[in-house]
C-alpha cells in the first residue's frame, strides 16, 4: 500500500513564516547600517529566502548563493545554470534567480598607488604563472587585500576589501569597513 506524503504545515503559514524571516533579515541590516548582505551558508540562504538546494553538498562544495538587499527582493544564484526548474522560482521571497557559475579567486592582495596594483601577489594556485620573482614588499606598502568571488567568465560578482599598510612592524589595518565586526556579532 502506498501513501501519497504532503506537508504537514499548510502553504498560507509556510509564506508566513518566508516572510517573517526575510524581513528579520531586513531588520538587521537597516539596524547595522547596511544595504545588503550576500549569503553562502545554505542554512542562512534558506532562512532568508525560503529556498533548499542540495543543502548538504553546498556546505562544502560553494556553488550557490543570495544576494539579499534591504530593500527589495533576494536574488539567488543558483546552481545547474538554469538548466532545470528550481524551487525559488514559484517562491514569493526571490526576485530572481540566476545561474552560478563556478567560482574563482583571482589574487589575495595586490598594491594601492601610481603602480597600476604593483605588487600583486597572486593565489597560491596561480604562483608559478602569475608570480613576479623581483617584486619586493617592504614598509610603506599599501596592499589591498581582496576576496573576489564571482562567475567565471561572468559579469557579477562580490569582491571585499581590507586596506593594509606595511609597517617594520608588521601589517596595519587601515580600512574600517566593518563587514565582519556587524556580521559576527
Amino acid at each position: 500500500m502506498s501513501r501519497e506524503l504532503s506537508d504537514p504545515i499548510d502553504d498560507a503559514a509556510l509564506r508566513r513564516l518566508r516572510a517573517y524571516r526575510l524581513d528579520r533579515v531586513r531588520q538587521v541590516l537597516e539596524s547595522n547600517g547596511l544595504g545588503a548582505v550576500v549569503l553562502f551558508d545554505p542554512s542562512n540562504i534558506r532562512y532568508a529566502t525560503g529556498t533548499r538546494n542540495m543543502a548538504v553538498w553546498t556546505l562544502h562544495n560553494h556553488v550557490r548563493c543570495a544576494f539579499v538587499p534591504a530593500q527589495g527582493l533576494p536574488v539567488l544564484f543558483e546552481f545547474g545554470g538554469g538548466r532545470w526548474p528550481v524551487e525559488a522560482e514559484t517562491l514569493e521571497t526571490v526576485g530572481e534567480v540566476r545561474p552560478a557559475g563556478g567560482w574563482t579567486h583571482y589574487g589575495i592582495a595586490h598594491g594601492v598607488g601610481l603602480k597600476d596594483e604593483y605588487p600583486f601577489l597572486p593565489n597560491r594556485e596561480d604562483l608559478d604563472r602569475l608570480s613576479d620573482p623581483d617584486q619586493v614588499i617592504e614598509p610603506g606598502m599599501v596592499f589591498s587585500l581582496e576576496s573576489y568571488i564571482g562567475a567565471v567568465g561572468g559579469k557579477e560578482g562580490v569582491n571585499l576589501e581590507d586596506q593594509i599598510l606595511i609597517t617594520e612592524d608588521g601589517p596595519e589595518l587601515l580600512s574600517g569597513f566593518p563587514f565582519e565586526d556587524r556580521m559576527l556579532t
